[in-house]
């Protein structure tokens, strides 16, 4: 086994672990001055949720993250990534099913028009004029 394969199979098997480790506990918060995209927050397993400093207290959109994070307990690390990135490719951010469960705050248009909900300050859980840009 080459070196360089070594550590990839040490990396994995340690992610693996500490996804394992987090998965069944309240994800940790991370408060940031900023994001990338345009995002307010972001969950991000096994690590927990990033959520933007001037959002640290909106309860709606920290309620959406926590759902994600459900969905990552529920799915295990690498089931959540798969369903995640082929839900996106099939139906885009906006009609994405994982997405749409997590809009539990929004109306029904803004749940599978949720990008132009919130740029155009519609959304229930946050108003960005440069979401996802």
């Amino acid at each position: 086994m080459s070196k360089g394969l070594a550590i990839a199979v040490i990396g994995v098997g340690a992610l693996t672990l500490y996804s394992m480790s987090q998965r069944k506990k309240k994800p940790d918060l991370f408060v940031k001055s900023s994001l990338p995209f345009g995002f307010n927050a972001i969950t991000v397993p096994p690590f927990g949720i990033f959520i933007k400093k001037d959002h640290a207290e909106n309860k709606a959109l920290l309620q959406h993250e926590l759902i994600h994070w459900k969905q990552y307990q529920d799915q295990g690390l690498l089931r959540y990534y798969v369903c995640y990135g082929c839900q996106l490719a099939k139906y885009g951010y906006d009609g994405m099913p994982m997405e749409q469960e997590a809009r539990v705050n929004e109306n029904d248009y803004c749940k599978e028009n949720y990008t132009e909900c919130v740029r155009c300050g519609w959304s229930n859980t946050v108003c960005a004029d440069n979401f996802r840009k």
